[in-house]
């Protein structure tokens, strides 16, 4: 008897956890939405609104620590893209040269 209560809860478990995956999809990390194909980086509470490195877009980075949200923007700073991202360990940041791309950092995208 014991053992069917166990896996009663196990299965129970389960289902909840399928249905509240059933709209998305979770990949390593990453969470596709199936029914709008929106994709967003989803590690340790981390939340990339331009999905990762892209510097084309200016992107929000959010990520909630001890109850606190804290988020980074990408930047440009003396010409240079800073382009924010999540990471297994929390927001990581890189840097851009635009230029490299034929193109010039403007408002926290390279254009």
């Amino acid at each position: 008897m014991n053992m069917s209560i166990k896996s009663l809860v196990i299965l129970a478990v389960i289902l909840l956890f399928l249905v509240a995956c059933s709209k998305g999809k979770i990949t390593g990390g990453v969470v596709t939405d199936t029914t709008t194909k929106d994709v967003k980086l989803q590690v340790s509470g981390c939340q990339d609104s331009d999905e990762g490195k892209v510097a084309k877009n200016r992107g929000v980075v959010k990520i909630v620590q001890d109850g606190r949200t804290s988020q980074k923007m990408d930047e440009c700073f003396n010409g240079i893209l800073v382009e924010y991202y999540c990471d297994k360990t929390g927001i990581k940041s890189e840097n851009v040269n635009c230029a490299s791309s034929g193109k010039k950092c403007y408002a926290g995208a390279c254009s």
